[in-house]
């Protein structure tokens, strides 16, 4: 069965109150939803470009830190989506705040799909 979206990974939207942090050297931005290899972050100060270099640590709200980098793929009404290069975030980490957001937020939260 072919998958129904067009994403090739599972994202986590993120409640408010329950954004990760990334720090940069010179920010500290909300991410607003990720996934292994990707996250979509709200600007504030700076305003990157399309193909700009990104570097930096993602502080989860539960104590994990991963440091990433990648590239910015799209900025859209204030926001930016980054791809990060391998390893990325690693998978464990999304199971983990994906079991957190399901319990705790469990009609805010997409499901991800089902295998038939």
């Amino acid at each position: 069965m072919k998958w129904p979206h067009e994403r090739a990974f599972y994202r986590i939207e993120y409640p408010t109150r329950e954004r990760p942090l990334f720090e940069t050297d010179s920010e500290v931005l909300d991410v607003i939803d990720a996934c292994e290899f990707g996250i979509r972050i709200q600007l504030r100060m700076a305003r990157p470009q399309k193909g700009d270099p990104v570097q930096g640590t993602i502080r989860f709200r539960r104590g994990t830190e991963v440091t990433v980098e990648g590239v910015i793929v799209r900025i859209v009404d204030g926001y930016a989506a980054i791809e990060l290069k391998p390893p990325g975030i690693p998978l464990r980490v999304i199971f983990d705040e994906q079991k957190f957001l399901l319990r705790h937020y469990p009609q805010q939260v997409r499901r991800p799909p089902q295998s038939v």
